[in-house]
């Protein structure tokens, strides 16, 4: 996520130049700072983000130092051992998709099943989901013990909504049992982000609200907000990679 001209200093210093990042995640750019509040839908409501560019201007329309090295032809060498996920099935589907299956996983250390699917069947309206919501502070409320735990969310609205509930119920005078777990997991690195923010990020257990769904009236727009732009994947591969 490094701007090419604010590490332009370093690249003339250096005699030699070493530059690390992943293509497949999010570049310093604010390609999706118009949707990441959930307020655009249709990406008609984009402008267009198409236009041609000359090869002589393109070194004014790169975003990353990355992209830099990989337009000016620096040696690639790839990294293909992933470490994080300690069942394979957790980087399986980003292996495929974006990484020709390239990466090679650690194998499974146990037999639990490394991934839980909940359809809550939730409504989505104002760019928040409740049910999902309840449905998150409902597992953080059986989690046991205490591993380190993230809340990834589709977009900032439900996000806040999220952490809003969290503190409300936290209030409530009866609800100490539910503070004290509140107060546990935050010491272990609890965290509630939305796609924009949770690049860099891994806990043991990752919780995500994908938020989108059928609206009051029933109909469900295939709209999932920023992932569905032409850079999209990037936040899709990021989000779903999070987990240890």
């Amino acid at each position: 996520q490094l701007k090419l001209e604010d590490n332009l200093p370093a690249l003339l210093k250096g005699k030699n130049v070493i530059i690390a990042g992943d293509e497949h995640q999010m570049p310093p750019s604010n390609y999706f700072s118009k949707v990441f509040d959930g307020s655009i839908e249709d990406e008609d409501d984009l402008e267009d983000e198409n236009e041609v560019i000359s090869f002589k201007n393109a070194i004014l329309n790169i975003e990353s130092l990355l992209d830099f090295a990989l337009e000016y032809k620096f040696d690639k060498n790839h990294l293909d051992f992933h470490y994080r996920s300690k069942h394979p099935y957790l980087i399986d589907f980003s292996n495929h998709a974006f990484y020709n299956s390239r990466l090679k996983p650690l194998p499974a250390f146990n037999r639990n099943r490394p991934i839980e699917f909940f359809e809550v069947g939730g409504i989505f309206n104002e760019h928040i989901n409740e049910e999902e919501a309840e449905k998150v502070i409902e597992i953080l409320e059986n989690i046991q013990p205490y591993p380190s735990v993230g809340i990834a969310t589709f977009n900032i609205t439900q996000r806040n909504y999220i952490r809003r509930k969290i503190i409300q119920k936290q209030n409530i005078e009866e609800n100490e049992e539910f503070r004290q777990k509140i107060q546990d997991l935050e010491q272990a690195g609890l965290f509630i982000k939305n796609l924009e923010n949770i690049q860099g990020d891994e806990r043991d257990i990752i919780i995500i609200s994908t938020t989108y769904g059928k609206k009051k009236d029933g109909r469900f727009i295939q709209s999932f907000g920023p992932i569905n732009h032409t850079k999209g994947y990037k936040l899709l591969n990021v989000i779903i990679t999070r987990a240890k």
